[in-house]
């Protein structure tokens, strides 16, 4: 056997990292994307057929479907942070469970010379 497979065996295992799967990020991702396209296709109203139905529905609509977007991304992203702060937390309880604390009675003691 080499020294490095003995040295691997030596040590505790560590658990794998939990993954979690955030849907407000993507939820937050979707939204902004959304938001783009929006601005581009109002961007694009400037520039096109102001008879088109797009054109009139963007004209009355535009600054509503901006309020909304922006509001839901905000929500959305706050939502995404505090769902990744609680499983964050929740893994750091977990494997802190699982490793023996720094606390005094479990250092070892020191021998004064």
């Amino acid at each position: 056997m080499s020294d490095t497979a003995t040295a691997d065996n030596d040590q505790s295992p560590v658990p794998p990292p939990l993954l979690h799967v955030n849907l407000f990020y993507r939820l937050a991702a979707g939204l902004v994307v959304l938001f783009v396209i929006t601005v581009f296709a109002m961007i694009a109203n400037l520039l096109g057929n102001p008879k088109a139905p797009i054109a009139k529905f963007l004209d009355q609509y535009a600054l509503h479907l901006i309020a909304c977007e922006t509001i839901g991304i905000l929500i959305a992203g706050a939502l995404a942070m505090t769902v990744d702060r609680w499983q964050a937390l929740r893994d750091a309880e977990h494997i802190g469970a699982n490793q023996p604390s720094a606390e005094p009675e479990n250092l070892p003691e020191e021998n004064p010379e």
